[in-house]
């Protein structure tokens, strides 16, 4: 139901732990998706599952045009950037 990599993204819209077990990732919504914006997706790297998605289901304005993510595993925090210089923070 999402769309990991597209030509004009990086690596920035990733982040794996330190202990290698999991992936964080911002995925674009597939073309056509009524609604803009993307997920992120907390995804177990052994078995591929998705453990767990913000804007599952609705789409967020906080992240449309993600060009960055990082995850601070000492605070669990995750900081997503936008391409409009936006900066937002969700404690976990």
């Amino acid at each position: 139901d999402h769309v990991l990599w597209h030509p004009d993204t990086n690596t920035n819209n990733i982040y794996i732990t330190s202990t290698q077990d999991y992936i964080i990732s911002y995925c674009r919504r597939p073309e056509g998706d009524s609604q803009s914006g993307g997920t992120i997706n907390v995804s177990s790297i052994m078995s591929g599952k998705c453990i767990a998605k913000l804007a599952a289901g609705e789409a967020l304005p906080q992240l449309h045009d993600v060009t960055s993510i990082f995850y601070n595993e000492e605070r669990d925090e995750l900081y997503v950037g936008t391409k409009t210089g936006m900066l937002y923070l969700w404690s976990l």
